[in-house]
């Protein structure tokens, strides 16, 4: 890799498993590594690579939960500019594939939505750079929005940081 990459932007790490995000990689479209730990050998296990030629910054944000990783893609340009998404994957022995993409219930260009996310067994936190942060729930391998967050006053930066444990 090369310094531009960013690789280490975002990192989480569950048990034995450690994601770590390169938004900068191959031209702004990013990726997400994924290392598992035997003894004290650590491998890679996959990589996801951001769709070509959309500078969407995939890495930029990772949680792990389990078999379960999410990462935000908060440059992706889905309907407005910058309004972002976030990936879904889940592991199966050691093999890795796209569960879903979830995206902003109410898209505004420039939301960022993916800017940061947080894992937490079966439900997610997304949040955005200035609007709101979104919990997802999956049932089986669907997942669907349960509530959208907004302050009860300005928006200055709300979603910015976000952190989930259990439901709360």
């Amino acid at each position: 890799g090369t310094s531009s990459a960013q690789f280490g932007y975002a990192v989480s790490v569950d048990g034995d498993t450690a994601a770590v995000g390169a938004p900068h990689r191959a031209t702004f479209n990013g990726g997400a590594y994924v290392f598992v730990r035997s003894g004290t050998t650590w491998t890679q296990q996959t990589y996801f690579a951001g769709q070509a030629g959309s500078a969407e910054w995939l890495g930029s944000a990772v949680s792990l939960s389990g078999d379960t990783l999410i990462a935000g893609a908060h440059h992706h340009y889905t309907i407005l500019p910058f309004d972002g998404l976030s990936y879904v994957y889940v592991r199966s022995g050691t093999t890795w594939s796209q569960q879903d993409v979830l995206s902003d219930p109410t898209p505004t260009s420039g939301g960022n939505f993916g800017w940061v996310v947080s894992l937490d067994g079966d439900q997610a936190l997304i949040g955005q750079s200035n609007f709101s942060a979104n919990v997802f729930v999956r049932t089986g391998t669907a997942w669907s929005l349960q509530a959208e967050l907004l302050p009860g006053e300005s928006a200055d930066r709300f979603g910015t940081a976000v952190a989930l444990d259990g439901e709360r």
